[in-house]
């Protein structure tokens, strides 16, 4: 199975009163594929990708480009825009009818990467916000999930009882810069 989609969202208008607000627009993509195979009976095994990512989504409420709406204050920054990423893999074995204690099993590994960074140009914060003096910030946190998950299935004389576990570890790094000139 193969899928996939793009998406491009152009500058929006902000209602009868307001013109377009220009620097809203953006775009994202992502796609996603899963194979399949049984080697015997009753047995599957599942190998999965998926990726999303939204490139440059402006948050133009905070900038000099917004539109004010009923007495709302437009923002200061000349820039204020987010990246966002994700990335998942994951790899399934399954076992159905193994007619003994446990009647089904199945066991998942899998691979998350999620990323978010924020581009923001902002005006001086000194006593004239129009000087041609600028700050420029970049923060970013990327997150790595490894996981593992087991589930198994047995018949008991009072029903059905499922168990297992799952467990995941997820490592975190962040950064920002920022420079001015």
């Amino acid at each position: 199975f193969f899928g996939g989609s793009y998406k491009y969202y152009d500058d929006f208008r902000a209602g009868d009163e307001t013109d377009t607000v220009e620097n809203s627009g953006y775009y994202e993509f992502g796609g996603d594929a899963k194979i399949q195979y049984r080697p015997f009976k009753h047995h599957e095994l599942t190998v999965a990708a998926q990726y999303w990512n939204q490139d440059s989504v402006p948050r133009t409420e905070q900038t000099r480009y917004a539109k004010p709406f009923h007495g709302s204050q437009v923002g200061q920054d000349f820039r204020n825009n987010n990246d966002q990423e994700r990335a998942l893999t994951y790899v399934r074995y399954r076992i159905g009818e193994i007619h003994g204690i446990i009647e089904s099993a199945e066991v998942t590994l899998s691979y998350q990467n999620t990323k978010e960074t924020l581009h923001r140009v902002r005006s001086n914060s000194g006593s004239n916000p129009n000087s041609g003096d600028r700050r420029t910030e970049k923060n970013g946190i990327d997150v790595d999930t490894f996981g593992a998950q087991a589930q198994f299935v047995s018949k008991t004389p009072i029903g059905t009882m499922t168990y297992g576990f799952d467990w995941y570890k997820d490592v975190v790094d962040s950064k920002r810069t920022e420079n001015v000139f």
